[in-house]
Parts: structure tokens; sequence; C-alpha cells
């Protein structure tokens, strides 16, 4: 504005117009430096691309600072002493009245950031920061003996003030019942924004790390990919690193009088915000309860979605008992989600309305740490339509020898989907090509396969005017301490990849399997994997590779993520329908329990993981 200003008068010397752009240049490289460094952690625009590692080594260290800061910091306490800083006598938290928790954590759900319910303790420049958390739950060299993953593990959903959907992933030392640590997901549309809180046995903040991600997949959490770190003592930031463009700053609590007063003013919100928002995160992990969605769709046998339906949520007790927890109705699309309590209860899922055949989903489980339940897709068919029988052709193959036939397998057929128990539609044997045929009106059935040397293997089966025909997967027997995971789907020409992740990201494995076409599987095997988790995801690798990530093939595609071991069948989790996008995170295996996660991208940060083969 100056500089048109100046143009415009045309009355002014070339000489004086050059010394006042000047200094207009240096004052707005000045305020914009200092606006650069105020927003760093507001903004997170820049992503990490270096982190040092002799730097790193210093912060897990559990020593106290080396000689040449305690000299640095011994100068500095004169000033300490003088009590110049104005924000540390304005602030005297000791006097600080605590925040009702229901003036941040709103309409049960709901988390309201901006509100300042802690602040930080008056500053102790002879503070040291002592890692009492993060190297005993975290192991980097040997992520199977992490600490981390024997203690329990649970999920909050909620939602924050500004309406931004934030999970939290919550780790409770069962000895205490003190949250260790949690992970703050924040949803950010194309990307998430995650913190880690790391608490210790008195629930005090000790060290937090953030870091941006497009597809949540696990991580070195030793790396560049770590934007800001902030280390803790008595509530007291005595050192922040941020990872920037080329380099790691560390700020140094001992070497706070030194800094410009812009680094002074950002240090100080840094501080706030951090311990504001990690005991916020705190309190309202512990008031909030752990709820799952289950979300499904309902079609007809025509693929028209079936508004109205009813669909009840049924607990069902060890001996089969059922009885009715809750219902919904599904919406014009055939859409419905239902809320329940996390926990070890099985459920099952009825769906009914007039003029309709009735439909369950069994055996669906959503134990603490589960994610969004997606049900299988249910299809019913017209009672004016019963009468009319599809002769449904079912095919068996062996999940690791696609080629290899499955003849003289029992098959039984029951009415539903996952329904290993139920009353027997019939019975029949697979002939030398692997094959059985049968009437069945249309509809959501289960096929369940035994033959000696195979674990006793289940798939679904959908019957309806334009799907008459399925193929199955039998498992051959699995050892004890192993689990076979596999991923099967039906449309083609289709390349689905599977691949697992384990901690920190140490193992990336694809199938061993490269499926195309009409016979499709990709399957791992999983052994002495202990407590250490385990993460299944499938990519579309022709929608990544063209950059349409917008596709819907993946969701259509009717793939299923299987679960096995020496237990038979442990889970089951169809694609999520009507979702466009690339990449499903399906489940993880995590200390024994196999946990649904629900999560699906349509942005994804790293061409090697889905684009490579």
């Amino acid at each position: 504005m100056d500089r048109n200003q100046n143009e415009e008068k045309k009355s002014s010397s070339k000489t004086i117009t050059t010394v006042i752009l000047s200094a207009v240049v240096f004052i707005a490289v000045a305020f914009g430096a200092y606006f650069v460094i105020r927003n760093v952690f507001l903004s997170k625009e820049i992503q990490a691309r270096t982190l040092a590692e002799e730097q790193f080594a210093k912060e897990q260290a559990e020593k106290e600072e080396e000689a040449p800061l305690t000299v640095s910091e011994e100068e500095e306490e004169p000033e300490e002493e003088e009590e110049e800083p104005p924000a540390e006598e304005e602030e005297p938290e000791v006097e600080f009245e605590p925040v009702d928790p229901s003036e941040y954590i709103l309409d049960g759900d709901i988390v309201d950031y901006s509100v300042t319910a802690f602040v930080p303790a008056k500053r102790d420049q002879k503070l040291r920061w002592k890692d009492t958390v993060f190297l005993s739950l975290e192991n980097l060299s040997q992520p199977g003996d992490a600490k981390i993953n024997t203690l329990s593990y649970s999920k909050r959903r909620m939602k924050t003030a500004d309406d931004k959907e934030m999970e939290y992933e919550v780790y409770t030392d069962p000895d205490t019942g003190v949250f260790s640590k949690i992970t703050a997901i924040e949803n950010c549309g194309d990307y998430s924004e995650l913190t880690d809180y790391y608490f210790d046995s008195e629930a005090k903040l000790n060290y937090a790390a953030s870091c941006r991600q497009f597809v949540l997949v696990p991580f070195d959490i030793s790396t560049d990919q770590v934007l800001s770190r902030y280390y803790i003592t008595d509530d007291t930031m005595v050192r922040y690193i941020y990872a920037g463009e080329t380099e790691a700053v560390s700020y140094e609590l001992s070497d706070y009088e030194k800094y410009s007063e812009g680094t002074k003013d950002q240090y100080d919100y840094l501080e706030k915000e951090i311990i504001n928002r990690a005991y916020i995160t705190y309190q309202a992990c512990s008031l909030v309860k752990e709820k799952t969605h289950i979300h499904g769709f309902v079609l007809d046998e025509f693929n028209q979605p079936l508004s109205g339906i009813r669909v009840s949520l049924l607990s069902v007790s060890e001996d089969g008992e059922e009885k009715r927890e809750t219902e919904v109705r599904t919406d014009g699309d055939g859409e419905y989600d239902l809320t329940v309590e996390a926990s070890d209860q099985k459920y099952a899922l009825s769906f009914e309305k007039q003029s309709l055949e009735g439909q369950k989903i069994y055996g669906i489980r959503v134990p603490s740490g589960s994610g969004i339940y997606y049900a299988d897709t249910v299809y019913m068919g017209y009672t004016d339509n019963k009468e009319a029988l599809y002769n449904m052709n079912f095919y068996v193959r062996d999940v690791f020898e696609n080629t290899k036939v499955i003849d003289g397998a029992e098959i039984r057929l029951r009415s539903g989907i996952h329904n290993q128990n139920g009353e027997l539609i019939t019975f029949g044997y697979l002939d030398e090509n692997g094959a059985f045929q049968y009437g069945l009106s249309s509809g959501s059935y289960t096929a369940e396969i035994v033959k000696e040397g195979y674990e006793t293997s289940c798939f679904t089966v959908i019957v309806k005017q334009d799907h008459q025909a399925v193929i199955g997967y039998a498992v051959p027997e699995v050892p004890e301490d192993r689990y076979v995971a596999f991923v099967y789907w039906e449309k083609n020409p289709l390349d689905l990849d599977a691949r697992i992740f384990s901690q920190y990201g140490k193992t990336v494995a694809r199938s061993l399997t490269e499926s195309i076409g009409a016979i499709t599987t990709e399957n791992f095997t999983l052994d002495h994997i202990g407590a250490e988790p385990y993460k299944l995801y499938v990519s579309d690798y022709i929608g990544c590779a063209s950059g349409d990530n917008m596709s819907y093939n993946l969701s259509e595609s009717g793939a299923y993520a299987k679960v096995y071991s020496s237990d038979g069948e442990l889970a089951s989790y169809e694609v999520p329908l009507a979702h466009a996008g690339v990449v499903w995170d399906a489940l993880t295996i995590r200390n024994g329990k196999i946990l649904p996660d629900g999560r699906y991208y349509y942005i994804y940060d790293s061409d090697f993981y889905w684009t490579a083969k």
C-alpha cells in the first residue's frame, strides 16, 4: 500500500522512494518472521524434513542436562530473581481456581479446547526434564517388547466445539488406572493432526509430541515425521523442539532470557497450549464413556436402498438368549447407525419390515479399542417373491493356493450373515470340481465348509437377481500361536493389495500372493507375534496408481478381511459400502484381540505403500 501511495503522489524523489521501500521491506520481513514463528503450533503447515539423530538421542536420555547448559542457567539465575518477565507475575498458578469440567466438556461428548482450564506452574529455571514415561513404555529397537503393548487399550470419540471429529487412543496402566498415554487424533478433512501425551504415575504430563498424517499408519516415532516435541516437568515446559524444513531447532527454558521477544511469546503460548490441551484431554477421556458406532446399509434384491427398515441391536447371552437393546430405522439411502458401549458382549442385528423377509447379522463384537464397526451389507428379499428360487452355484478353493479345488468337503447353509450355529437350511458335499448347487430365494446366507485338515471356514452368500454364484475359501489347519489373515473380493477386473504394518512401521509386509482375476485372495501368516499390534490395510492399486482417489471400486468390490487362528474364525469384516476412496484400514490384531478399525481414506501420502508392487 505504501508503494502505491508513493507512485500516485509522484512528488517524492527517487532516493526517498527507495529509502521508504527499503524500510517497508525490512519491517515486513521482521513482522513476517515473527508471525511465522508464532503460528508454528497453530497452523502447523510446515512439515518436518530432517531431525538430527544426535539431538533425538539427547532427548531420550534419562539424565540431566549437560554442563554447558548448567553454566548458562547459573548465569541467568540473577535475572530470574529480578522477576522481570511480567507473564510469570500475572499468572500465580498456585492461586488458579480449577475450572469445572462441564465448562469444557459439553453435552457429554463435545470438548472445548478454547477454555483455559489448566495453566502452567510458576517457572523455575533450575528444572530439568527427566524421562519418567517414554522410555519405560516405548521400545524402538525391540517393538515386540514395548510395555505399551501390555497396557489396557481403549478409544473415545468426541467432537470439538468447532465441530471437528476427535478420536482418542487411550493406554491405561492396569495396576494404577492412570492413563499413561493418550493419542489425540483430530480430523482436519484431508489429513489428521496427531498429538501423543505421556503422563507419569501421578497423571502429570511428562512429554508430548505432534505430527500430521494423511493415512494413519504406524510409523517410527524417532524420525522427522514428528513435527514438535514438548518436554514437561512439574507443569512447566523446559524444552521445545521443532523439526523445521532443514533442521531441528531446540528451545530451552534455561536460555529463555536470551531469546527475542517474539520467540519468548511463542514459547509462552506453546507452554500454555500444550499443558491446557493435555489435561483437558485427560479429563475428557476420564469422563466420556467408550462407545462404538455400528454402521451399515440395507438393500433389496434389486440393489435398491430400503428405507424404514427396523434395525434392532440384540445382546446375545452365552446360552444364545437374545435381548433387544435398542433400535433405529434406515433412512432414504438404506443407511443406519447405532451406538453401543464397547465391551466383550456379543451382539446380533435383526432387520424387519412388512413385505420383506427378515434378516440377521450374527457374531458382532465391539471390544474395547474398536473403531467404527462397518456391518456387512444386508440384502432382503420380498415375501411375495419368496417362491422364486435361484439356482445358486458355490465354489470353494484353498486360501493359499487359489487354484486348488476343495472337493469332498461338507457344505452347510444357514440363513443370515455369520450364522455358524443356527438351524440348517440344507447340507451337502462339494463335487470333484469343488462345486455345489442349491436353489435359494433372494437374501443373505452363511456357507460353512467342514473338511479334515482344514479349519471350519465360513463365508457370506448373497443371493439376488444379478448374483447367483459365489466363491469361498477354506483355511488349512492353523497351528497354535499363529494367525492367518487374508483378503478376498469378487468384483473383477480389480487389483486390490493387502499390507500388514507392525509396531512403529518396523515391518511393512505385502501378501506373498498377487491376485488379479476371478479367484482372488491375498494372505499373511503371522507367527509368535505376542502382544505387538499388527494392522491390516487394503488398497485399490489401480485407483492409487492412476490418481483416481475418489473411485468407488474398492467400496463396491465386496472385499472381506478375515482372521483365523487355531480356534477357527476370529473376525470377518466387509469393506464399507458407498465410500469413495482407495485405502481401507480394516483391522488390528492386538494382544490376542481382533479390533475393527473402520477407517477409510481418499488421500494418501506415500507412493511407496500404495502405488508400488
